[in-house]
């Protein structure tokens, strides 16, 4: 359950709506290079931030491949419970790939807004759904 929906809006699974999926790159980072490779670390509450930058040396052929565009949705596939299913939306226009455990989502923009499916994603019930055990809200003895 996300809340209320618009009787005009046509509810369907996620799945229905990304067109495609991509892994990132995964190749060997330094404190130097040309292109900044964003890591899972860089999601941080469903924004993607552009600190603690690690780079890399990429041919321009490769980079274009996986170079980040505003509004991209980056989702984290790996590590301990807490960071899987993390997302971020990628808000800038700044030069930047993405790590191999990080997948960016290509959704059919007539059927959504980019930065809705991002949301939605990030939205406590699809995090409960991704990690599939959710830890239960603790109350106040």
């Amino acid at each position: 359950m996300v809340g209320l929906i618009p009787k005009s809006w046509n509810v369907v699974p996620v799945h229905s709506v990304v067109t495609e999926f991509q892994y990132g790159l995964s190749v060997e980072m330094a404190s130097k290079g040309k292109y900044p490779i964003l890591r899972m670390g860089n999601i941080q509450a469903g924004e993607i931030l552009l600190d603690d930058l690690k780079y890399i040396d990429l041919p321009d052929k490769i980079a274009d491949t996986y170079m980040l565009k505003r509004g991209d949705v980056l989702f984290n596939r790996t590590n301990s419970q807490e960071h899987v299913g993390k997302v971020g939306i990628y808000r800038s226009d700044e030069q930047a790939v993405f790590a191999s455990y990080l997948i960016r989502l290509f959704p059919n923009d007539s059927q959504i807004d980019r930065y809705y499916l991002g949301q939605l994603l990030g939205s406590y019930p699809a995090q409960c759904r991704n990690q599939t055990i959710c830890h239960p809200r603790r109350t106040a003895s």
